[in-house]
């Protein structure tokens, strides 16, 4: 006699009391059923059983509450998970349950576990090697009483096996102090991947890709290593260089890549240094600062293209958007989402012999911020000078 119909109670009453219990069973058959009487020791007395029966209940059945789940997976990527489930001690009502008849545990919708011989609260534990090799893995747990199905635990969207790594971190590029080797260098990837799953670090290959290249450009190079250096001593010009660094294990799994900072090879620009886009054209390099973010239309535009009063009446004449030294080009910006932004900035240039720099620049505009970017041998780009537009508006130049 292993299931208790009625839980262990004191018996106080010396007269006869009605003891009633719902219960249920799993499927039919023979069933025994037993008193147990058990007195304290130093105590003793008697007890006395009439009218013992059984009879089909006509009361609904309460379903159970839902039971916990919790599934671990194997280590090292092995395809197997542990699956802990703890059985409801009450039914949906909050009530306390006698027992249970069963727990079906679904695994992935089409493999079955069944529980017997569950009690209330009791945890049990198994194995199973019916997962796959990706994150849609799912488990369902119902206990039953009779047959009646209980609240389900549902757990999905468990990724077991291998897995891609988690993109590269600390992505830098550092410049030589003679402009002409560039060290690329980054963190190692760890063993949890990016949906949680395994990484064999012991295979990791490390690609390096050009930032500024194609989709379809071969890596410049692959090494286990977390570093690599890039030799432009053949440079003639100074040009804009970035990275992008791909973990990869047996070209199977990938990262997605994890883009560096811009470095300028080669030796910079002397004074005086001078753009006015003239003509709508670039007579410096310049490339876009990786800050940039949301929409904005901007680039080069001639004069008398860009009318400004488009909303005037019929007859007025046009008005354009000139440059201010007549050069028949300027450089254009205008965000189209709130809080867009756009910048780029120049390649190095040399302040050697300078006493007293001068940065100097023109500007008209209304309703944006402004800022003037400066980097120091190398270093990030810091804004050393901000105008409002939006608090000091100006329409000319």
């Amino acid at each position: 006699l292993t299931l208790p119909v009625v839980p262990t109670h004191a018996v106080t009453a010396k007269d006869f009391t009605e003891n009633k219990t719902d219960f249920n069973v799993a499927k039919e058959g023979y069933y025994y059923f037993g008193f147990h009487c058990t007195s304290e020791k130093a105590k003793s007395g008697n007890l006395k059983i009439c009218n013992f029966s059984i009879k089909e209940s006509t009361e609904e059945i309460v379903p159970p509450a839902a039971g916990t789940l919790e599934v671990t997976p194997a280590p090292l990527g092995e395809l197997k998970a542990t699956v802990k489930y703890t059985a409801p001690s009450v039914n949906a009502n909050g009530e306390p349950l006698t027992q249970l008849s069963k727990v079906i545990i679904t695994t992935n919708w089409a493999f079955k576990t069944e529980l017997t011989e569950v009690v209330p609260g009791g945890e049990y534990t198994f194995e199973t090697t019916d997962v796959y090799n990706n994150g849609y893995n799912r488990f369902e747990a119902v206990a039953y009483l009779g047959d009646v199905a209980g609240e389900s635990t549902l757990l999905t969207d468990l990724f077991f096996g291998m897995d891609n790594p988690l993109p590269v971190t600390d992505v830098k590029a550092t410049l030589s102090d003679d402009f002409k080797t560039v060290t690329l260098s980054w963190q190692p990837v760890g063993e949890v991947g990016e949906k949680g799953g395994y990484v064999d670090v012991s295979k990791v290959v490390y690609y390096v890709f050009d930032a500024f290249g194609s989709y379809y450009d071969p890596a410049l190079t692959s090494t286990t290593e977390t570093s690599a250096t890039f030799d432009y001593s053949n440079a003639t010009d100074q040009d804009f260089v970035a990275f992008q660094v791909t973990a990869g294990i047996d070209e199977t799994y990938y990262s997605l890549e994890t883009s560096s900072n811009i470095v300028v090879i080669g030796q910079p620009e002397t004074l005086p240094f001078h753009e006015s886009f003239a003509n709508g054209y670039y007579s410096q390099m310049w490339v876009v600062d990786p800050e940039s973010n949301g929409q904005v239309m901007q680039g080069t535009v001639y004069d008398n293209e860009l009318q400004t009063n488009t909303d005037a009446d019929e007859g007025v004449e046009p008005e354009y958007l000139n440059s201010h030294d007549a050069d028949n080009g300027f450089y254009f910006f205008m965000p189209i989402d709130i809080n867009s932004t756009y910048g780029f900035y120049s390649a190095k240039i040399s302040l050697e012999g300078a006493e007293n720099p001068v940065f100097e620049f023109w500007y008209q505009g209304k309703g944006s911020v402004l800022d003037a970017k400066l980097g120091v041998d190398g270093g990030d780009m810091t804004a050393i000078h901000s105008i409002d537009l939006k608090e000091n508006p100006t329409d000319d130049w």
